[in-house]
């Protein structure tokens, strides 16, 4: 292994790149038992021991920190321990539009904010799928890509850590190739692969997971021959399959839903019960390769209710591995169909307390779409009541099963509400006005904030509803005064410091700041000192961002002000990356020189 900084001029400025050069497994060959992430610690399928929890990602691993960020950072299978993780007093504080056309859409957390992928619902298209990502607010960062034409349904998606994979089925209908389909985009929603074709026969596709060191896709082959029913597919990191796919049943569930819980599979699903007469949810334990372990479980009970009474729609998400999981799902025993929730042990068992535990109590039938997350504390049911015109509402569920608490998120008009919990707060993708094709329907992102009623660095103004965007610090609430030279949002505006045009000044700027190049020893930064410059600002970003996205947006802040014309940075970067930096100087206290292009100077945010 070897490093190698080089120097590289660009539009007239230098472009500083450091790159770490390293063997890499050739694309489509999938290694038994690997350290893809270059972290010392192995995973895949032929390790004695999966050590590593997410091989895409090097700061994943045992004895990492762990950091409020949505993600098992030390591997110990604990989410976020440590972090503020209830969420008393919810409510929905920023919604965003994404695309004024669309349906159908899916959320996942990606760092630094989240992925967004969904169908494209203009008029006489074939529905299109896109993908985009938005900063931890909502708000877009990158233009909204197109990676499919060909009548798609339902997508699913996951972020891998590294980027965001796509899996869907054709329309049975409409669609020129039938299948099941899955497409990597990158990080940004940009296509890095050709769409790969799966099956050759029209399918549903209720999971799509990636479990550390490979993906598990379930699909459904509809009952057309004998080799109808459930399966279950591995593939590589790349994408290319491991087997052709491993049978789970011989029926075709088309109600069912799966989980990954860090050792194996959790798998719910609705059929008819010889027992009971009625249709009735249940679960299945199926092993990392797709065997299936011990028998099958029943969840649900409607032996004693009336003969049209059924659950249906399941939902599940595990909690630690090895722990268990929680189930929701969709029954009319009451007479209105309401949401209910069980949790299950390791082996499937409902826990009893709490039993089947009703969560919704609305007087008309609540909608079947359902999102159940787990932040490593408690559970979050998305549901969508009629009683208030199809309303978006969540239901706070403890870890011990209990009902805490339900909010209304967006009044009537809404639907297929999808949730994803980043480390603070909770993301939700959903469908404004869903009447489409006899009327318009929107994408829109919102976020969920925890604990609106508690003022937790006294300062008078509440944390929600665009108050205050940082309730741990005093200085920073909607209405402050921009301090522009602390390196905070003073006025919750989503701009700091000489970022925010309160903290405009007049004068001129320093030139532009010329020969930056690493020293000797490869770490050590430097650069030509610049007239009428107090201090230096230092921005680095990652090279494959870069060329993903055409904007230097996602450029990160080294150090602010810096006083010397130096600066040391020891960090390499990840096999087979290279960093840029830039450098730029500036004047008490706004007057700051240009990053070295109008593209750079217009899109990065770094560095306030």
């Amino acid at each position: 292994m070897k490093s190698r900084r080089q120097d590289w001029a660009w539009a007239g400025v230098t472009l500083l790149l450091l790159m770490l050069l390293v063997a890499t497994p050739a694309v489509g060959q999938s290694g038994p038992c690997e350290d893809r992430d270059g972290d010392g610690y192995v995973a895949g399928a032929g390790c004695i021991e999966q050590e590593d929890c997410n091989d895409q990602v090097a700061a994943v691993h045992p004895g990492a920190v762990e950091l409020c960020n949505g993600r098992d950072d030390d591997c110990d299978g604990a989410l976020d321990e440590g972090c503020p993780r209830a969420c008393a007093t919810f409510q929905l504080t920023r919604d965003t539009l994404i695309d004024e056309g669309g349906r159908r859409a899916q959320i996942a957390k990606a760092d630094g904010g989240w992925a967004i992928v969904y169908q494209d619902a203009v008029p006489d298209a074939s529905h299109p799928l896109c993908a985009t990502r938005l900063d931890e607010f909502g708000e877009r960062v990158v233009p909204i890509t197109t990676f499919e034409t060909d009548w798609p349904g339902t997508p699913k998606l996951v972020w891998t850590g590294r980027e965001m994979t796509v899996a869907w089925s054709g329309d049975g209908n409409k669609s020129k190739e039938l299948g099941v389909f899955i497409r990597r985009l990158g990080a940004w929603g940009q296509p890095s692969t050709p769409r790969l074709r799966l099956t050759d026969f029209w399918s549903g596709v209720p999971g799509f997971h990636w479990n550390g060191y490979e993906y598990g896709l379930v699909w459904i082959h509809p009952p057309v021959s004998s080799d109808d029913g459930v399966f279950l597919a591995r593939l590589d990191p790349t994408g290319e399959t491991l087997d052709d796919g491993r049978q789970l049943s011989a029926e075709t569930y088309n109600s069912n839903r799966t989980t990954w819980n860090g050792e194996g599979y959790g798998w719910v699903y609705q059929r008819p019960s010889e027992v009971t007469g009625h249709s009735e949810i249940f679960f299945q334990r199926v092993a990392s390769d797709g065997a299936l372990i011990g028998p099958e479980k029943m969840i649900t009970d409607h032996s004693s209710f009336g003969a049209e009474t059924f659950a249906f729609e399941p939902e599940i998400v595990a909690t630690e591995p090895g722990q268990g999981y929680g189930i929701a799902w969709n029954d009319d025993r009451t007479g209105v169909r309401q949401a209910w929730f069980a949790l299950l042990d390791a082996d499937g068992e409902v826990l009893t307390p709490p039993g089947e535990v009703q969560v919704s109590f609305a007087l008309k039938h609540i909608r079947p779409e359902k999102s159940l997350v787990w932040n490593g504390l408690e559970f979050m049911l998305s549901w969508v009541s009629q009683d208030q015109g199809s309303a978006v509402m969540a239901t706070r569920i403890s870890g011990a099963g209990e009902v805490l608490e339900t909010e209304l998120l967006v009044p009537g008009g809404n639907s297929l509400p999808r949730l994803a919990w980043n480390g603070q707060s909770y993301g939700m993708a959903f469908i404004q006005n869903n009447s489409y094709p006899n009327g318009p329907a929107s994408v829109r992102f919102g976020r969920i904030d925890c604990n609106c009623l508690t003022d937790g660095d006294e300062d008078g103004v509440l944390p929600c509803n665009g108050g205050d965007c940082d309730d741990a610090d005093p200085e920073v609430a909607w209405g402050r005064t921009e301090n522009c030279s602390d390196g905070k949002d003073n006025d919750c505006d989503l701009l700091a410091d000489c970022n925010d045009p309160d903290c405009a000044e007049p004068g001129f700027a320093p030139e532009e700041t010329a020969g930056l190049r690493f020293e000797a020893d490869r770490e050590t930064l430097v650069w030509e000192e610049t007239p009428l410059t107090d201090s230096y600002d230092l921005a680095r970003g990652k090279v494959g961002d870069l060329r993903a996205m055409a904007s230097f947006a996602w450029a990160e802040c080294l150090a602010s002000r810096i006083a010397t014309t130096s600066w040391t940075d020891a960090e390499t970067p990840p096999f087979g990356r290279s960093f840029y930096y830039l450098v730029r100087g500036r004047r008490p206290t706004c007057l700051v020189a240009s990053w070295g292009t109008p593209l750079r100077n217009d899109t990065l945010t770094a560095c306030p």
